[in-house]
């Protein structure tokens, strides 16, 4: 905003600038101006401008800030009102000076460190309190919500700079009363996070959530990621194998207790893993005290924060001061920083820990001694495995092309139009989840792709057909499979039933390209948003930030903020 102009305004609140968007909504810094000099910073939630007029978006949009109003817990974010203004809806909620935990994760990669294995005990416990509480909400009628949040990642555990740890982003939860359902055979949430039955489309229950806080935990106290893979088929193919490596194979000194918790947590089966939130925080912190947490964890993990992030909190600082003053703020800090710095995939041909260790260390790691690992390397595991799965495979197929190419003699028959016109194929190697050990429930959805799991003694008939619709927000957006344009959304595509994974791409002027995997062992309709494309700043735009440009000692920090438009 310039100087002496209006400033915009959303219902009762004033917009400050830009906090963060993201597929469905955007964050905006506001603040509450009441009598008698009353202030009030908050953060202002808000469904994306080419999406509220969709009301499936909006009902979304609804089930989240009822659902989070209704609770009441220290490590969940407080939602304090729903609005609408201009026919848009927005959500009020208390601002935290902190940073999510992928920022953290980010900035020790950067500075070489690694948070305290007590403190990363502690960071999932709290969380797990918070999901726990969630899991426990009840209706006014006393009946239970059967919430799951589904989207339990690094991204939504937020951590304060003195040291609180708050769940946020319940905007994709389940609840079994909830309002609006989204198309079922689409997944919803971080591929990376998700656990074996969520990426088979089957039923969840909080034990969902229990995974997913164990691939956190194993993440957080490892140094690495566990189940990104680069692309998106091979995320959810590591997923369904469960194929998790010890903690111990990549760091020698790996406590084992903690280790025992985190390879139960990430059972393949929910019956293997802690039957609740609040088992795995009560497993978490009995652990964490024989690690050495301090008797005040919380202070310990604000210190913590404070070494990290001494200049982000000098920024915000003064952001907030500037907001309760009433004046201009030239920047707004943003919700991530460090987005150039990731965490290194395990499944890598390199399994050097030197840095890692050296880092927790605290000594150069050039003079670091790579540990020795733990018996084989997870990865030789994991090639060997697929080759043998692979020659499986190939071998069943072989001999079942055999089998109905020869007739009851046993001679064959090569003679044109005798040959049928479907053939059985191999079950997938990879087994589906057991259906007894998932609570009763509706099929749950995703947001991203679709590709659901036929499961044990599945059959696909080659030659014929499925369907599959694929629907954009905004539409006219142009197809293409295998390259080969196939129409305008909205489109149906008919695809050979039983001829694997495919991968289907969304163009259109002015977004973001996508590209959605879809199997094809049965219909699918998929409902993809499309991303508008970062615009180039104009020459007004330029000149604006010329001259808001911050000091030298501020050059690190977020280019400033323009007016929303």
């Amino acid at each position: 905003m310039k100087q002496g102009s209006a400033p915009e305004r959303i219902g009762r609140y004033e917009i400050i600038g830009p906090l963060a968007a993201g597929g469905m909504a955007e964050i905006l810094l506001a603040r509450l101006a009441g009598a008698h000099g009353f202030e009030r910073v908050v953060a202002l939630k808000r469904v994306l401008p080419h999406l509220a007029r969709d009301e499936s978006f909006v009902r979304m949009f609804i089930d989240e800030a009822r659902i989070v109003s209704e609770l009441r817990h220290p490590n969940v974010v407080q939602v304090l009102e729903l609005g609408q203004h201009d026919g848009e809806l927005f959500m009020a909620m208390e601002y935290l000076e902190g940073e999510p935990l992928s920022g953290l994760l980010r900035r020790m990669r950067i500075r070489k460190t690694s948070l305290p294995r007590a403190l990363a005990a502690y960071v999932v416990a709290e969380s797990a309190a918070g999901l726990h509480a969630a899991h426990e909400l009840k209706s006014p009628d006393g009946t239970s919500r059967e919430l799951v949040h589904r989207d339990v990642s690094p991204q939504n555990i937020f951590i304060t700079y003195d040291g609180q740890v708050k769940v946020i982003d319940f905007g994709i939860a389940k609840a079994a009363d909830r309002v609006t359902r989204t198309q079922t055979g689409q997944l919803k949430g971080k591929q990376a996070y998700m656990s074996p039955e969520q990426t088979h489309l089957g039923p969840l229950d909080r034990r969902s959530d229990v995974f997913s806080l164990g691939v956190v935990l194993w993440e957080v106290s490892v140094g690495r990621r566990l189940f990104d893979r680069g692309t998106l088929l091979d995320t959810l193919q590591a997923i369904r194998s469960c194929d998790v490596p010890t903690p111990s194979s990549l760091v020698a000194s790996y406590p084992p207790g903690l280790e025992g918790i985190v390879m139960e947590t990430l059972a393949e089966h929910p019956a293997a893993r802690p039957a609740t939130a609040l088992e795995l925080r009560s497993k978490l912190l009995e652990e964490a005290r024989t690690l050495g947490l301090s008797p005040d964890p919380r202070d310990a993990l604000g210190t913590f924060m404070r070494e990290h992030f001494e200049d982000r909190i000098a920024v915000k600082a003064a952001m907030i001061r500037s907001v309760r003053d009433g004046v201009n703020v030239p920047v707004v800090a943003p919700a991530e920083v460090d987005l150039s710095a990731e965490l290194s995939p395990v499944d890598s041909h390199v399994r050097d820990t030197a840095s890692f260790e050296a880092a927790r260390r605290g000594v150069s790691a050039t003079t670091a001694r790579v540990p020795e690992l733990h018996g084989p390397a997870p990865w030789h595991r994991s090639v060997w495995l697929r080759v043998g799965v692979g020659l499986l495979v190939a071998v069943g197929a072989f001999a079942t092309l055999l089998l109905v190419l020869t007739d009851e003699s046993g001679d064959a028959s090569p003679e044109a139009g005798s040959l049928p016109n479907a053939a059985v194929l191999p079950a997938d190697a990879v087994p589906a989840p057991n259906p007894s050990s998932a609570a009763p429930g509706a099929p749950d959805d995703i947001d991203l792709l679709a590709v659901p799991d036929p499961g044990p003694g599945a059959v696909a008939i080659v030659g014929e057909t499925v369907a599959v619709d694929v629907v954009t927000t905004p539409e006219g957006a142009e197809v293409l499979v295998d390259g080969e344009v196939q129409g305008l959304t909205p489109v149906t595509l008919d695809l050979t039933r039983g001829s694997g994974a495919v991968a289907i791409e969304l163009r259109r002027d002015g977004y973001v390209d996508e590209t959605e995997i879809v199997d094809t062992d049965r219909d699918v309709r998929l409902r993809v948003t499309l991303r508008r494309a970062p615009r180039a700043p104009t020459k007004r735009r330029r000149a604006v930030r010329m001259r808001n440009r911050p000091s030298p000692a501020m050059s690190s920090d977020p280019p400033p903020f323009g007016r929303l438009d």
